[in-house]
C-alpha cells in the first residue's frame, strides 16, 4: 500500500517485512523469499527464515542452519551456522558449535569462533564480544582492543573485579 492508500503489491503473503536494497523478505506457507518493489517474487519462498539484505547479502535459514545469499538468490556462504547477524562494515557475526566469530563476504572466517557471544561491528570498527563472565571489544583483525573485566556475581557495582589480560590467537581462555 502506498502513502495514498492504494494497493501496490497484492496481499498474497502470510507475512512481509520492509524493503532493503530494493527487496523485501516475505513469507508464504511457512517459507521465506524475496520480492521486488513491483511485487515480483525474485527469490523463491523456500527458506525457513530470512533477514533483510545488508551490504548486498541476506542471511537465510535452510534446514535449521544459516548462511547468506546474494541479490540473485545464489548462496554465497553455505548454510552451516547455528545463528548469524547481518553484515555490518564488511563482516557478519556467526555462531558455530555454540561459539561466535566473524566471516567476510567470501565466507572466510576472519575472526575465529571462540566467543560465547558477539554483536555486529559498530562505530570505530570494533565489535562487542564476550567469553564466560568477561567481555570487551575486538577489532576487524581479531585483536582485542580492551581489557577483559570479570563481573561480580553480586549486583553491587562496587564489587566489580578488573584485571588485565593479554590475548593471543592460540588462547582458548581455559583458565576461566
Amino acid at each position: 500500500i502506498d502513502k495514498s492508500g492504494n494497493e501496490v503489491i497484492p496481499l498474497q503473503y502470510d507475512s512481509a517485512c520492509g524493503f532493503s536494497g530494493g527487496l523485501a523478505h516475505v513469507e508464504l506457507n511457512g517459507k521465506w523469499g524475496f520480492i521486488d518493489k513491483d511485487g515480483d517474487e525474485v527469490i523463491d519462498c523456500k527458506y525457513d527464515w530470512a533477514l533483510n539484505f545488508s551490504e548486498g547479502l541476506a542471511a537465510v535459514c535452510d534446514d535449521g542452519k544459516w548462511g547468506f545469499i546474494d541479490e540473485d538468490g545464489e548462496k554465497v556462504i553455505f548454510c552451516r551456522y547455528e545463528k548469524v547477524y547481518s553484515f555490518v562494515r564488511g563482516l557478519a557475526a556467526v555462531c558455530d558449535d555454540g561459539k561466535w566469530g566473524f566471516v567476510n563476504k567470501d565466507g572466510k572466517e576472519v575472526i575465529p569462533c571462540i566467543y560465547d557471544y558477539a554483536l555486529p561491528f559498530g562505530e570505530g570498527d570494533v565489535a562487542f564480544v564476550g567469553k564466560k563472565d568477561r567481555y570487551g571489544l575486538v577489532d576487524k583483525e581479531g585483536n582485542d582492543t580492551f581489557k577483559y573485566q570479570k563481573l561480580s556475581s553480586d549486583d553491587d557495582d562496587d564489587d566489580t573485579e578488573e584485571e588485565d589480560y593479554e590475548y593471543n590467537e592460540y588462547d582458548e581462555y581455559s583458565e576461566y
